[in-house]
């Protein structure tokens, strides 16, 4: 017969994961290591644990308690000594600790004692907590028998010392939580009802709270905003007041996103105010998380906002989200005037996904918003009242990395490598897309147009290549780690089908695509932090030091970066073309940012080229990230993955 995991804990200042299973005996496992070793096994307790809670001191000035539930309505306290990690200490050559109960009764084990509370309930523990600053037990339990207990049952009790206090339940208690700084327990149990109660004053509640229509299963609270969070059966969350016993919200998407489910485990993580809901899946909410008042005012999005848009003619700014969130603010006054939820999304197993929304542009009068997605859809959208009125896609699973929309033209480019043009003329809108020809042999990140002259893309490997607008022709090829070399434009012709390829299969194409992303941005970070130890270099190695100091130093850790990752490709984070340029040899039009940090300017004449190039940072592994100039390109605004923004003066330059 299988043995089943009936609780687990973790005994976070000693760096161990206990576990309760059906065999009556207690594993204590060491996350030190890789390893998890097994370090100390109690067997053959009196009944099978159901319910475990730790408590312990911060710094380890008190005993760290663990306290055990289990079927015959006892609870048992271990306490130890934190100090070196007390009885989970490890020791050279020191074997597996086995033990039954009786032994460590006997005080076998001299670091761990224990305490015992027996049949302090007839039923099974439900919810047990030791309470350090109030220096007592809480113990709950459920009483269902409505013909065996009659009245009310004593759902909760608090032992302090030899005294008990019992606070009377219908039904019993299934969960409770405590706010040891404002001396409050809040309980839930099976009739429905989340009642609050003075630790002190166990006769009546102080307030009770309804609205849910199945048990309650889990409670816990926020003291600091003074908020209870109460869950029931039915995946139903709501938030409550406790001051003025309100109801806040009610969340009820867990039914959605478990259905058919009904045994669900919950645990609430107070430091990080995420919620963590199991079962066939592991779901984590934010509850309210707390906020640095003094950076920002609050959350917008619920994922990273991937694109900012200024709109000149309606006057607001545009944000987009990879929570697949269009939100349109007022920047005089800070408000927010629409929110679009959902915007793009796919259907996985009859279940909606929102899809991250990597790409956003305006149409040229500014009058209605194109997004492109992590799955390769596009959509146009009058965002003004939240309607999508055209849908168009690129090849499927294939991320949107960069959309233009010109007069009657839609480019878009990402990691279909290639360009894809859609038609704008009205009564054509639903014409087959024009696929520019294949020169590039990885995948786009970036791109920019400049209006009746030429288009640029630029790929993860560093392959920069300038088109002509009106044919979508390409008329020129760099690679950025050597800019002043020619290289000849060669049409690419992708061979998956005949070769087996799996980096342009259907099946595999969207997996690949994404360890591509991920895996060279790590693979770029390890070899920057290798060089950083190797060469002592400092993030701040401009400080105390002369510029000329701090170019050398960065043109050897750039010769170094080559010797030591010849494979590696210098990928562009993004492209730029200044608009008021003329297309001339000696003027640079186009701005290159590359992930070391480098930005290097080009010409797009025909006969032009790579110019110059200057450092845009000041810390060894940032990066330029994105770029923008004002209407008449005097000055340039660079934002680096650091999180700094520069203003720079190119006037002349």
């Amino acid at each position: 017969m299988p043995t089943w995991i009936l609780y687990i804990i973790a005994l976070s200042d000693v760096n161990i994961v206990c576990t309760s299973s059906t065999e009556r005996e207690l594993r204590f496992h060491e996350t030190v290591a890789s390893t998890f070793s097994l370090r100390i096994v109690i067997r053959s307790l009196p009944y099978a644990v159901c319910n475990m809670s730790y408590s312990f001191h911060p710094r380890g000035k008190t005993t760290s308690r663990l306290v055990l539930g289990d079927y015959g309505g006892n609870v048992r306290v271990l306490e130890f000594n934190p100090h070196l990690r007390g009885p989970f200490q490890s020791k050279p050559g020191a074997a597996l600790i086995e033990l039954f109960w009786t032994d460590v009764l006997k005080g076998k084990l001299p670091q761990l004692k224990c305490r015992e509370y027996i049949n302090i309930h007839t039923e099974m523990i439900q919810c047990a907590f030791f309470s350090i600053p109030l220096n007592s037990l809480f113990a709950a339990a459920e009483y269902r028998n409505v013909k065996k207990y009659r009245g009310r049952c004593t759902g909760l009790i608090v032992v302090y010392g030899e005294e008990k206090s019992f606070f009377r339940i219908p039904l019993g208690v299934t969960t409770f939580s405590v706010d040891e700084r404002n001396n409050i327990v809040v309980t839930g149990g099976p009739d429905m009802f989340v009642r609050i109660w003075d630790v002190y004053i166990p006769s009546e509640p102080s307030g009770i709270l309804t609205g849910h229509n199945s048990g309650i299963v889990k409670v816990f609270i926020q003291s600091e905003d003074k908020k209870a969070y109460s869950i029931d059966y039915q995946k139903v969350i709501k938030v409550w007041d406790i001051s003025d016993h309100s109801l806040l919200q009610t969340f009820g998407d867990l039914m959605s996103i478990f259905q058919g489910e009904t045994d669900l485990v919950y645990h609430y993580h107070k430091q990080l105010r995420v919620l963590l809901a199991g079962g066939r899946k592991l779901v984590a909410i934010k509850c309210n998380p707390r906020v640095r008042v003094d950076l920002t005012d609050g959350n917008t999005h619920a994922s990273p906002v991937s694109v900012v848009l200024y709109n000149r003619l309606f006057r607001n700014v545009v944000t987009c989200g990879l929570d697949s969130f269009i939100i349109v603010w007022d920047p005089w006054s800070g408000r927010r005037k629409i929110i679009m939820k959902n915007c793009h999304t796919k259907q996985i197993y009859g279940e909606n996904i929102d899809i991250e929304i990597t790409a956003a542009c305006f149409d040229p009068l500014e009058q209605f918003l194109l997004t492109g997605a992590r799955d390769g859809s596009l959509k146009i959208w009058n965002y003004n009242n939240a309607v999508c009125i055209r849908n168009m896609s690129i090849k499927s699973e294939h991320e949107v990395t960069a959309v233009i929309w010109v007069v009657e033209r839609i480019l878009a480019v990402g990691w279909d490598q290639q360009v894809t043009e859609f038609n704008d003329v009205e009564g054509r809108e639903y014409t087959d897309p024009k696929i520019w020809p294949t020169f590039h042999s990885d995948d786009i990140t970036c791109a920019d147009v400049k209006l009746g002259e030429g288009v640029v893309t630029a790929t993860y490997s560093g392959e920069l290549i300038f088109w002509k607008l009106e044919t979508g022709q390409p008329y020129r090829r760099y690679n950025v780690e050597n800019p002043t070399e020619f290289l000849e434009l060669k049409h690419s012709k992708k061979l998956a089908a005949s070769t087996g390829s799996p980096r342009d299969s259907a099946d595999l194409s969207f997996d690949y695509h994404i360890s591509v992303s991920e895996e060279m941005r790590k693979s770029v970070m390890n070899s920057i932090q290798k060089l950083e130890k190797t060469f002592g270099i400092k993030n701040s190695r401009y400080k105390g030091r002369k510029l000329t100091v701090a170019d050398e130093q960065e043109y050897s850790y750039l010769q170094q970066r080559k010797i030591l990752a010849p494979t590696l490709p210098m990928s562009v984070q993004a492209v730029l073309f200044l608009q008021t340029r003329p297309m001339t040899k000696q003027h640079g039009s186009v701005l290159v940012s590359l992930e070391t940090g480098i930005i290097q300017v080009y010409s797009h004449h025909q006969r032009g080229g790579y110019l110059t190039k200057f450092n845009a940072i000041h810390k060894v592994g940032d990066c330029v990230l994105t770029m923008c100039t004002d209407r008449k390109n005097r000055y340039l605004f660079t934002g680096t993955a650091f999180g700094y923004i520069k203003t720079w003066h190119i006037q002349n330059f």
